[in-house]
């Protein structure tokens, strides 16, 4: 049978998979395509098995490849060269400390659709001291069970996911899994996969403030969706980050089985997270977004698309300020170059 990915989403016991085609973007992996028909039976499969209530769903995905090694963190440490644990950045090439919305446009990436010229990174995984690359990156841009309108996200919004220097990641934000296991039961520490690739898996907060593309702990300005107690089934952003933007997951496969002497440049696997800085060219994402998650459509760029729910009804709930806060923030907590910088608390 195929091999296929999917992004999990579980509201009030209830697991939706959305189920996708494993693309031939890497020569390792991308051996196996699924036809239109099968990708168009898997929607309708898990549509019909979502619950009464669920709202409008979507997703479109972005193929992305490995790009460079750094010890930069444009959003944690810019301006600041050489003051990061070393990353491994996907997409832009031109990524570094230095790199803003302007200088990431003007930078073609390694991704597709070609529009998106974002910049991806996560901390480098070792194996036995030796880094290894990953050879399969993909970007999940999602909509499922979330009441109201999907507005894109605005130019140059910078998010990170996950632990950090030190940090532990909260629970639901980064998990390891098995390349073939779409449950929701990876977990902090990397399973053994005797047939299959490790990934990483990385979801990003889905609510904005409305306000801000950055804020002084890299956190504050994003909110994660919750379950509306009063609507089974249904996921609304909190008053102070009203805003819906796309969910955004992370999938980084690394060509290993288990996770035997494996570290990560911010310390053990449990301290696994993502950064992201948007570099779409803004016209495209607007017209992924309503096309695709408010559409009721999954799409992908090898193969088209295909409806899995009805378009979304529901309003804009709130719309950003005209004019941003845009400003880069200093190092909140000052290390010794290439000992890395420490992530704020979760907001």
């Amino acid at each position: 049978m195929p091999t296929h990915y999917g992004s999990p989403v579980r509201v009030r016991g209830t697991t939706l998979v959305i189920c996708m085609p494993l693309l031939p973007c890497s020569a390792h992996l991308g051996r196996r395509v699924l036809l239109v028909a099968g990708l168009l039976a898997c929607a309708l499969a898990l549509v019909a098995a979502a619950p009464m209530t669920a709202r409008a769903n979507g997703i479109f995905v972005a193929d992305c490849a490995f790009s460079h090694h750094a010890m930069n963190d444009p959003i944690v440490s810019h301006g600041k060269p050489g003051w990061s644990h070393p990353h491994d950045f996907y997409g832009n090439s031109s990524t570094d400390a230095f790199s803003t919305f302007g200088s990431l446009r003007r930078s073609p990436g390694n991704c597709t659709p070609a529009a998106d010229r974002s910049a991806y990174w996560t901390p480098t995984l070792y194996r036995n001291g030796h880094a290894v690359k990953a050879v399969h990156v993909q970007a999940y841009y999602e909509d499922f069970f979330r009441y109201g309108r999907v507005l894109p996200f605005p130019s140059g919004l910078r998010m990170v996911a996950g632990g950090g220097m030190g940090m532990t990641a909260p629970r639901g934000t980064a998990r390891w899994t098995c390349q073939t296991d779409h449950s929701l039961d990876g977990n902090l520490h990397i399973p053994s996969c005797p047939s299959s690739f490790v990934t990483l898996r990385v979801t990003f907060p889905d609510c904005w403030d409305g306000r801000r593309v950055d804020s002084p702990n890299h956190r504050a300005h994003m909110a994660y969706s919750r379950p509306d107690p009063r609507m089974m089934g249904e996921l609304r952003c909190p008053a102070s980050h009203p805003i819906v933007v796309p969910r955004l997951v992370l999938n980084v496969t690394y060509p290993m089985h288990n996770g035997k002497g494996v570290t990560l440049a911010s310390g053990p696997v449990t301290t696994s997270h993502a950064d992201f800085f948007n570099g779409w060219t803004p016209s495209v994402l607007r017209q992924r977004v309503n096309r695709d998650l408010n559409g009721g459509l999954a799409c992908d760029d090898f193969l088209g698309c295909t409806p899995i729910s009805a378009p979304k009804t529901d309003p804009v709930l709130a719309r950003p300020r005209a004019k941003l806060d845009e400003r880069f923030y200093p190092p909140q907590r000052t290390t010794m170059p290439g000992k890395g910088m420490g992530m704020g608390k979760m907001p």
